[in-house]
């Protein structure tokens, strides 16, 4: 499997393309689509793509992981590269969602340490990239990625000696070794 992590815009129609596989999901799964799992999420996410232009200097967005290999959308990423209150740019992700097929009942724990460790994989390639930063923030929202996140954490921590890596209040801290 191969994945990347793309910026949504309206010429690319990533969004709409992926609110109409969620959609189709929903539907497979007997929900009704639109459906409560991700209206508002969704529209919220929607109005930063048709809201924004993109441009060199753009620091609020949203990003699309995708399967290259079966062109899955498989989560949703908003994205905050921000210098408030701060000399060096942050790099946060302030919310993500998981496709409903991967957020349906009986998935399994490893896809969600998979899914984790590509927002962790993926944001880092963003911060040496498109989004330059020495500091990744990623926010966990349950405690089901609480969970998750420190059996990622602890693993990479392991097997990368690029970065270091704290779990801090809510929020995955992933900070770069190569200054």
């Amino acid at each position: 499997m191969s994945y990347e992590l793309l910026r949504a815009t309206l010429e690319n129609k990533l969004f709409d393309g992926c609110e109409t596989q969620w959609a189709q999901q929903l539907e497979a799964m007997g929900e009704a689509a639109p459906s409560e799992y991700f209206e508002m999420p969704l529209s919220f996410a929607k109005s930063i793509v048709e809201s924004r232009v993109p441009s060199a200097t753009d620091d609020y967005c949203i990003y699309i992981l995708m399967d290259s290999d079966t062109d899955d959308h498989m989560a949703i990423l908003h994205v905050n590269h921000m210098h408030r209150n701060n000399a060096d740019p942050i790099l946060k992700v302030l919310w993500a969602y998981i496709s409903p097929t991967l957020n349906s009942p009986g998935q399994d724990y490893d896809l969600f340490a998979t899914i984790n460790t590509l927002f962790i994989t993926c944001t880092l390639l963003l911060s040496k990239t498109v989004m330059p930063s020495n500091e990744v923030k990623i926010l966990m929202q349950t405690e089901t990625d609480r969970r998750v996140y420190t059996s990622v954490v602890a693993a990479m921590k392991l097997s990368r000696s690029d970065v270091r890596l704290e779990i801090i209040g809510s929020w995955v801290h992933i900070y770069s070794n190569d200054d």
